[in-house]
Formats: structure tokens, C-alpha cells, sequence
């Protein structure tokens, strides 16, 4: 309902119209990755993870602060933690077929597939890779989105 409203009109950045959407699981393991093949866009060492992300061992049980975190290479704040992120996949045990596909995978269903951990699960729930299965009615403080703008025409 939310996108349903915000695209209600065509937004125009950089040329071109287009609409708001959610990230398939792809698109957002590999914004999270940023070039790099670790378990953190980082590196693999779980004790550099407080500088780059809100999880249960440094959040103090609670939401914390858009952005207050170090980036990730490409520029992006909070992948790794603060809220898990919902993208446009439904759920399915592996994820490993996923990886070859841009788009998202399955239809309107129940469950869907969240990323980048929370404030309130371990440092390895925060990995790059991590994944979690979120109801698609689910409303709580650990559940968030990240939204992508696709363009879908040239402005005339």
C-alpha cells in the first residue's frame, strides 16, 4: 500500500520518469557486498562490526540512529543491522538460485525475505548473505525497507 501510494504519480530524477520499488534479494545483498566477497562489506573480523552496524551486543535493546555508522564501500549506511529490510522476494528455504537473477523470485505470498539483520539479532545475522523469512503483515521496530527508484522511460 505504501509503494501503491507513492507511485501514484511518476517521479523524474536524472531524465527520466520512474517509479519506486522494493530491492529483490540480489539487488540487495549485492548493494550490501559493495564489490567485496566477506561476510561484511568490511571484512570478516565480527569485532569491527560496531563501527558499521546497530546489532544486539551494541544497540542498547532499541532502534537506533539512521546513518550514525561507517558506510559501506559504494556509500551505503546501515546494511549490516539496525533493521532488517525487506525486499520483493517471497520466501524460499535456499537462496542459493538467486544469485544468477536480478529480479525477485516468487509471487504474493505470505512470507517474505529480509536482509541485513537488526538491533535486536547477533552480529552473524548482520552478515552480507544473512537472510530472514519476515510475514508480509509483520509490523515492528526491527523491520524496515530501503526503496530503489527504477527509471522506465526518457523524460519527452
Amino acid at each position: 500500500m505504501f509503494l501503491k501510494r507513492l507511485n501514484t504519480e511518476q517521479e523524474e530524477h536524472i531524465g527520466f520518469k520512474g517509479y519506486w520499488r522494493l530491492p529483490s534479494e540480489t539487488e540487495w545483498e549485492y548493494v550490501a557486498k559493495a564489490g567485496t566477497n566477506t561476510r561484511w562489506s568490511f571484512g570478516n573480523k565480527d569485532s569491527e562490526l560496531d563501527a558499521h552496524g546497530w546489532h544486539a551486543g551494541n544497540s542498547g535493546a532499541t532502534t537506533r540512529e539512521v546513518g550514525s555508522k561507517k558506510a559501506n564501500p559504494w556509500g551505503f549506511f546501515d546494511m549490516h543491522g539496525l533493521v532488517h529490510e525487506m525486499t520483493s522476494d517471497t520466501w524460499l528455504p535456499s537462496h542459493t538460485d538467486r544469485h544468477q537473477q536480478q529480479n525477485s523470485i516468487g509471487s504474493v505470498d505470505e512470507y517474505y525475505v529480509a536482509k541485513g539483520g537488526s538491533w535486536f539479532t547477533e552480529s552473524d545475522s548482520t552478515r552480507s548473505s544473512s537472510r530472514r523469512r519476515v510475514h508480509r503483515k509483520d509490523r515492528k521496530d526491527g523491520i524496515g525497507l530501503r526503496l530503489v527508484w527504477e527509471p522506465s522511460e526518457p523524460v519527452a
